[in-house]
């Protein structure tokens, strides 16, 4: 996956959605089809591991450490945020 928007530039476009602000949801959309919704979002970052995207995140009483991980190589957009426009 191209690095063609900064982490910080897909993170505060994702914390500043409507879904992320008013639910706390992240919506990942797979190869622009597949939809799955994660609810009740505590916290969360994005990182690189070699050319992958990833996001890792907990949900809220999870405690303080990333319980979930998702490879954003096949994700089109998380909450309208153009993740990889090529999937």
């Amino acid at each position: 996956m191209k690095k063609t928007q900064s982490i910080g530039d897909f993170k505060n476009q994702i914390l500043t959605s409507e879904h992320y602000i008013s639910d706390g949801k992240i919506i990942v959309i797979y190869n622009n089809t597949e939809r799955i919704v994660h609810q009740h979002i505590d916290f969360f970052e994005l990182v690189y591991q070699g050319s992958d995207l990833y996001l890792n995140f907990s949900t809220t009483g999870t405690g303080p450490n990333f319980d979930q991980s998702i490879n954003l190589s096949t994700v089109h957009n998380i909450n309208g945020v153009i993740i990889n426009p090529a999937t």
